[in-house]
């Protein structure tokens, strides 16, 4: 795919800013020197691929003819960038459902919550209701004594 048909595809898909400043001046390669091409390449990776380029990437991109916009292009079609992207869709689904999940822990962790409060409660009437039948038989037992 020549550079031409590569731009007109990435209009209105590449952010703006990953763009500015490339006009006729910038782009031309042949003006920069291979310090300057290094920033530039630098710079597209951590905006496009949010890391540095490896000592490969950047011998290949710093020694091409490519210019500026041509790299970023390139590396905005990358299996890389769009793994990225579709990872970045994924993480949203992911926390989405880590999120639900947190929410359901929260709810069954309440009810845990109050059934062990009831759970005491329960004892302590247990606890009271053998204290009244114990007393209750003493009364009982009384009675029959004393006849």
């Amino acid at each position: 795919m020549d550079n031409s048909k590569r731009s007109k595809n990435l209009d209105g898909i590449i952010p703006a800013h990953w763009m500015k400043g490339l006009d006729e001046k910038s782009g031309s390669s042949s003006k920069l020197s291979p310090k300057e091409r290094v920033k530039i390449i630098e710079k597209a990776f951590n905006d496009i691929l949010c890391r540095e380029p490896d000592t490969r990437d950047l011998n290949y991109y710093k020694y091409s003819s490519m210019d500026e916009k041509t790299i970023r292009a390139e590396l905005l079609e990358s299996d890389e960038h769009k793994k990225l992207i579709q990872d970045g869709r994924e993480y949203k689904k992911t926390k989405n459902l880590l999120e639900e999940a947190k929410s359901k822990i929260n709810a069954l962790e309440g009810k845990i919550s109050d059934k062990e409060e009831s759970l005491k409660q329960m004892e302590i009437l247990l606890k009271e209701k053998n204290l009244h039948i114990e007393e209750l038989k003493k009364k009982i037992d009384c009675q029959f004594e004393n006849s």
